[in-house]
């Protein structure tokens, strides 16, 4: 017992203490906006996450270095299996060509363009309907939208942008 007793003694003294234990970082906060679909499909006749043609927003603040990014989701029809090249958005009659930075085919068809904070300021401040188009190897696909739809790609840019805004760089309390 009296071993036992020495050895727990040993273990404890030579325990290093919680501040010498490192914390994790969070390196990245990623923000996503709610979906907003440019057409209604008949086989998927609700709005909804991940449905096909369908374009969300994300920002993602990089921690340690407080750069912001903003991106465009586009998810494909399962229909359209051809290599796509990449998205455009048209505001107020011009078309803002987005650089393609990921195409995701696990769960779903989905590619994700980088979009500028002065083209999501763009869209936040146009009052006309916006043009998604998406373009594949073998055809480009127009989708005009809605008023309804058009002010809702809107407010979902003007959500990503404030919160994008107010998030701060992410400080570990000791």
């Amino acid at each position: 017992m009296r071993y036992l007793f020495i050895l727990i003694l040993i273990q404890l003294i030579t325990c290093s203490s919680p501040d010498l234990i490192q914390e994790p970082t969070l390196d990245q906060t990623t923000i996503h906006s709610e979906t907003v679909c440019t057409e209604l499909v008949w086989y998927s006749p609700f709005c909804s996450k991940n449905k096909p043609k369908s374009v969300s927003f994300k920002g993602v603040f990089q921690n340690t270095s407080f750069e912001k990014k903003y991106f465009l989701d586009y998810v494909l029809d399962n229909s359209d299996i051809d290599i796509p090249l990449g998205l455009s958005i048209q505001i107020d009659g011009t078309f803002y060509n987005l650089k393609k930075m990921a195409t995701d085919y696990v769960d779903i068809f989905k590619i994700t363009s980088e979009i500028s904070e002065d083209v999501l300021i763009k869209i936040v401040s146009s009052k006309n309907n916006f043009v998604i188009s998406y373009s594949s190897r073998k055809d480009t696909f127009n989708y005009q939208l809605t008023d309804s739809k058009s002010k809702q790609l809107a407010e979902q840019a003007d959500f990503i942008l404030k919160k994008m805004k107010s998030v701060g760089k992410m400080k570990i309390m000791k």
